[in-house]
């Protein structure tokens, strides 16, 4: 069975980032877009597929950093264990940017920390 996007678009490629149909970017921070090559080369790297499902569409949190476009959530094709790519993905992205395993899918934000290294 092919594997298809969430619009029912079959994938061409087994390997790279996806936007969802729904995905939204219209008002996104340049920091995330930053955040989104990264996740691209990522995913390039490792032959993996990634489908973010949301940046400012959604429903999340009273105060989400997707409705100032500063989140990302998406889910990723790996059937092994992803944490190291997860950490992979943290190492890349460095102290300003949180990317937090939830259920069911994986959220990165651009949050800069107090004293953080950049």
């Amino acid at each position: 069975m092919a594997r298809k996007l969430d619009d029912g678009r079959p994938l061409k490629n087994m390997d790279g980032l996806r936007l969802g149909a729904r995905v939204r970017m219209q008002g996104v921070q340049p920091e995330l877009l930053l955040a989104l090559m990264v996740l691209s080369d990522l995913c390039r790297v490792s032959a993996t597929m990634v489908i973010v499902t949301a940046i400012l569409n959604g429903k999340h949190m009273e105060n989400s950093l997707h409705y100032v476009g500063a989140a990302i959530d998406f889910v990723v094709d790996l059937v092994v264990d992803h944490e190291p790519w997860v950490q992979e993905l943290r190492d890349r992205l460095g102290p300003n940017y949180d990317v937090i395993e939830e259920a069911g899918h994986i959220h990165i934000e651009y949050q800069p920390h107090v004293g953080a290294v950049t």
